[in-house]
């Protein structure tokens, strides 16, 4: 369900182009790399991030195709002009 009107389904976790849907799968390049921005510092849990206080968009390319390459960048081109 869109229960926020920006044109997507269930995308409160970010977008999965593949499956159209937010399930973003963890564990993998991506995962690593947002947790080195954005984990959060001076908690006693001894990872600290670029970035402490940050909002990092999941999305999932879901191949190298090229229709999924262009779907997975036109979801952050649409957010960001919402």
């Amino acid at each position: 369900m869109d229960d926020d009107n920006n044109g997507y389904i269930d995308d409160y976790e970010g977008w999965n182009p593949v499956q159209d849907n937010d399930n973003i799968p963890s564990g993998n390049h991506g995962t690593a790399v947002s947790g080195m921005i954005g984990a959060t510092g001076n908690n006693g849990v001894g990872v600290t991030g670029i970035n402490w206080d940050i909002e990092i968009m999941q999305v999932t390319v879901g191949g190298l195709s090229e229709s999924n390459v262009v779907e997975a960048y036109t979801y952050p081109y649409v957010m960001r002009d919402l």
